[in-house]
């Protein structure tokens, strides 16, 4: 059973929509942004072109899904402060989530 599929909040939860989720990660504790999908694979690290080739099979919502999509989310969590994505799929290798470095 994949963990993020199952996220409990037993964390710190930022924000939550139809397609992504930003909580605290229980292992290292800073944030990071979750997919509420798993219905692809994903080895190494997202780029922008994978990030646009998955919206049409997985978040159904008309090509608006892109890095600069993702960052646009997190700025408005954050209230614009600066910060960069650990793109590495650690613990959970197959779940699509980027760990959110706070500057």
């Amino acid at each position: 059973m994949c963990e993020l599929c199952n996220l409990e909040r037993n964390s710190m939860w930022y924000y939550e929509d139809d397609d992504f989720i930003i909580c605290n990660c229980t292992f290292c504790k800073i944030p990071m942004i979750v997919s509420k999908d798993h219905d692809y694979d994903i080895s190494g690290v997202i780029t922008e072109a994978y990030i646009k080739g998955m919206v049409k099979n997985v978040f159904h919502i008309g090509g608006a899904v892109t890095e600069a999509y993702i960052k646009g989310i997190v700025k408005g969590v954050f209230h614009g402060k600066n910060f960069s994505f650990r793109k590495e799929q650690g613990k959970v290798k197959n779940h699509f989530h980027w760990h959110i470095i706070l500057e």
